[in-house]
C-alpha cells in the first residue's frame, strides 16, 4: 500500500486496521500529522512501514512490538516524541529502525546486539540506540538504526 511523494494532508486513518492482508505500508514524504494509529499493531502480515518525512506527533505505539513480520520502521523526521518504546525487542525480525529528525527521550535498550560488530554495537549505543538487530548505517552493515 503506498500513497508516499503525493501531498496528503490529514491522519493517518484507522480504519487501516481492517486491511488485515497489508504487507507495507508507504506514506512517506507527504504531510500526515496526529499521531500513529496504534491500530497498525494489529495487521499481523505488517513487514515495512515507511512513514517517514511527515508532520505525525505523539509515541511510537507500543502494539508495533505485536508486528512479528516487521523488518522496517522508517519514522525519521516528524514530530514524534517521548521515549522508544522497548516492546520493539519484541520484533525478531527487525532490520532497520530509522528513527532520527524527532524528539524522543532517552535510550533504547532491546537485550544484545545480535548482527552488529562490537563497533558499530558502540556507536549505536553512544547515539542512544542499542538493539539486539541494528547498527549505524554504513556502506558496509545492512541493517542499520538511527535515531
Amino acid at each position: 500500500f503506498t500513497l508516499a511523494n503525493n501531498s496528503i494532508f490529514g491522519s493517518i486513518p484507522i480504519a487501516m486496521e481492517n486491511l488485515h492482508n497489508l504487507e507495507a505500508i508507504w506514506l512517506s514524504d507527504n504531510q500526515f500529522s496526529g499521531l500513529i494509529p496504534p491500530e497498525i499493531g494489529r495487521l499481523p502480515k505488517l513487514y515495512e512501514v515507511y512513514m517517514e518525512n511527515n508532520l505525525l506527533s505523539g509515541n511510537v505505539p507500543s502494539s508495533f512490538g505485536n508486528l512479528s513480520r516487521l523488518t522496517d520502521l522508517h519514522l525519521e523526521n516528524n514530530n514524534l516524541q517521548g521515549t522508544i518504546p522497548s516492546t520493539l525487542s519484541q520484533c525478531p525480525n527487525l532490520l532497520n529502525l530509522i528513527l532520527g529528525g524527532n524528539n524522543f527521550t532517552g535510550i533504547i535498550l532491546l537485550e544484545e546486539a545480535h548482527g552488529c560488530t562490537d563497533s558499530t554495537a558502540q556507536q549505536a549505543y553512544s547515539k542512544g540506540v542499542h538493539s539486539k538487530h541494528m547498527g549505524l548505517q554504513t556502506a558496509q552493515h545492512s541493517k542499520t538504526a538511527r535515531v
